[in-house]
């Protein structure tokens, strides 16, 4: 859109200096910015598709798979609640649900080498089939044999099992240690993101509500004293940059707020709306 209005600049510039209405400087000011406003749109399409390139990777797709970009960027823009978001990351995390797992494992572990010093009984019953004898003459022939044993193994190497119970103990602490570890890692990227979360929307608002309208009406009044020969075509060229400024940070805004909110969904386990709380309910296009 500001490659088209910019376009029409030039021809206007072109115009007024065939009838002396303008200096040969503001042509030459239009076809410099145009040359750079055109060099920023191929970079940013020749951007396309190492993104897609790279999204096919993570996602184990084959190169012939076309990734459409997406029209819009449409995300609720509310605030999150951030004492429930730490209770997600307790309840659903994957990385702590598995060391929680491996802690229940290794006291499993203690109480296992705990039991090691005790004595260990042993009583067998055996039932054994003898089918018949290749002489009839022997005694009970075709009886099948039944045996029992009954022992009694006593733990005389006290050396190995202490020490194969300090090593469960070991073990077991150093997974606890390692839950709390992961715990606090996991608490403090949440603050993080929460914050980062909370900027991105605090400037969504900012560029949608504040300036951006700003810099269209400032780009209108300077579009009509140009008109008027009020003003000369730089400051209107300075206008409409900072216009175009004002609308790209808006995107960036919006995605980065899709972006936190994407982190912050993996960490917790869970989808985000759930522990969004301010009604804001506006979705920017």
């Amino acid at each position: 859109d500001n490659l088209d209005l910019l376009t029409f600049w030039e021809s206007v510039t072109r115009a007024r200096y065939r009838v002396a209405l303008n200096q040969h400087p503001d042509v030459i000011k239009a076809q410099l910015e145009l040359v750079k406003l055109e060099d920023r749109l191929r970079n940013a399409e020749a951007q396309i598709e190492p993104a897609a390139a790279r999204l096919r990777a993570v996602l184990n797709l084959p190169d012939s798979v076309h990734l459409a970009l997406p029209e819009k960027i449409r995300i609720e823009k509310k605030a999150v609640d951030p004492e429930r978001i730490m209770a997600a990351i307790r309840t659903n995390n994957p990385d702590l649900k598995s060391l929680f797992h491996l802690i229940e494992k290794n006291r499993a572990a203690v109480r296992l080498a705990g039991k090691a010093g005790y004595p260990d009984f042993v009583l067998a019953l055996d039932y054994v089939h003898t089918g018949e004898s290749l002489n009839p003459a022997v005694i009970d022939s075709g009886k099948d044999a039944i045996t029992a044993t009954v022992g009694l193994s006593l733990p005389i190497w006290f050396g190995a099992n202490k020490a194969r119970k300090k090593e469960a103990q070991a073990l077991y602490r150093s997974a606890r240690h390692s839950y709390a570890e992961m715990e606090n890692q996991l608490y403090a990227s949440a603050d993080q993101l929460i914050f980062e979360y909370e900027d991105a929307l605090r400037k969504t608002f900012l560029y949608r509500d504040g300036l951006l309208p700003k810099a269209e009406q400032s780009l209108n009044a300077t579009y009509t004293a140009y008109q008027a020969g009020e003003t000369d075509f730089q400051n209107r060229l300075d206008t409409q940059r900072q216009l175009l400024d004002f609308q790209l940070q808006l995107e960036r805004s919006s995605s980065d707020l899709a972006i936190r909110r994407a982190e912050l969904e993996m960490i917790c386990g869970a989808d985000l709306n759930q522990f969004l709380t301010e009604e804001r309910t506006n979705e920017h296009d």
